[in-house]
């Protein structure tokens, strides 16, 4: 066999490895993750970077293979798109509807009810008792 040959086949074989690796990356971005029969809440905090909201998804059983959905994400600049937030990633998605629900910024939203005739005391008492709320003003007195 000539170099020349050896070097065609050297790289007809590094092009079949490329578009068999490619086609398991896309394989693994439709298909569902484990996420169970209920939706499941994750909170991505500011600044948070992808990598580590990954990693919780993988130490939680949910993701597999965080770093092909990083690598994923950076290819296509999805990493720097995504949204901090609460979102609620809902059975039958996929990394790739992840990675677009991230993007989204369309995030779990919780509501308060204010009832007309409440006093500023008992709207503040209604927000404390709220478990997703941060309350900077907790503990606080409402006497200057």
């Amino acid at each position: 066999m000539t170099l020349r040959r050896a070097g065609l086949l050297l790289l007809l074989l590094a092009a079949l490895g490329a578009l068999a690796a490619y086609g398991t990356l896309q394989r693994w971005l439709d298909t569902p993750l484990a996420i169970g029969a209920t939706a499941v809440e994750i909170d991505i905090p500011r600044g948070q970077s992808l990598a580590a909201t990954a990693r919780e998804l993988e130490a939680r059983g949910i993701l597999e293979h965080p770093r092909w959905l990083q690598a994923f994400a950076r290819t296509t600049g999805a990493d720097a798109r995504i949204k901090a937030g609460e979102y609620a990633i809902a059975p039958g998605t996929t990394p790739r509807g992840l990675l677009a629900l991230f993007e989204s910024g369309a995030v779990v939203q919780h509501s308060v009810t204010i009832v007309e005739g409440w006093t500023f005391r008992d709207l503040r008492a209604a927000l404390e008792k709220e478990p997703h709320l941060d309350n900077a003003l907790a503990g606080r007195t409402t006497q200057p």
